[in-house]
């Protein structure tokens, strides 16, 4: 038995928008043919654009939070970008879960789990606001701790504080 590509008898094109038949080793009718269905996978792949189903969003919500390249469910690498998971047991039943919890969510009318609300937005930023000033005021105490220690080092007599730490200033 052999393959479709080596048969010599008439077939239909490959492009999903042609209707010619035609007869020989190639897949499609024409180079032109072949240009048209390359474009429109091209098109296809290329993320956000004509995504057969789209990301949902307990996914979109984990990924801001795990970052890109990481299983959403364990601190993993997965293979490629679009990925969601490792592929490990556990992950797929966590992540196949999580989603049919999500789908009765939504289809019993409910807001999602991880969905944003404007509420959130605000709080995260008065949180980033707040660390901010906390890091800016535990630098100047450390640096003015480094300076007192290097005060007394100084006082003592000692040899000043050289290696990883000396940097700061």
């Amino acid at each position: 038995m052999s393959c479709q590509d080596e048969s010599p008898g008439a077939r239909k094109c490959a492009n999903e928008r042609c209707t010619k038949v035609f007869t020989g080793p190639k897949k499609y009718c024409s180079p032109r043919c072949r240009m048209r269905q390359n474009c429109r996978n091209y098109a296809r792949k290329k993320r956000g654009v004509g995504s057969a189903c789209p990301r949902s969003e307990f996914v979109e919500a984990l990924r801001r939070e795990v970052g890109p390249g990481r299983c959403l469910f364990c601190p993993r690498e997965v293979s490629r970008r679009e990925a969601v998971t490792c592929g490990q047991r556990e992950c797929l039943r966590k992540y196949n879960t999580t989603w049919r919890s999500e789908e009765r969510r939504r289809l019993r009318g409910e807001p999602s789990l991880y969905a944003r609300e404007p509420e959130d937005e605000e709080l995260a930023g008065e949180f980033r606001a707040e660390m901010g000033e906390m890091m800016r005021r535990t630098s100047l105490l450390l640096e003015e701790w480094c300076a007192r220690v290097d005060e007394l080092v100084a006082d003592l007599g000692l040899p000043p504080r050289t290696g990883e730490m000396e940097g700061r200033g």
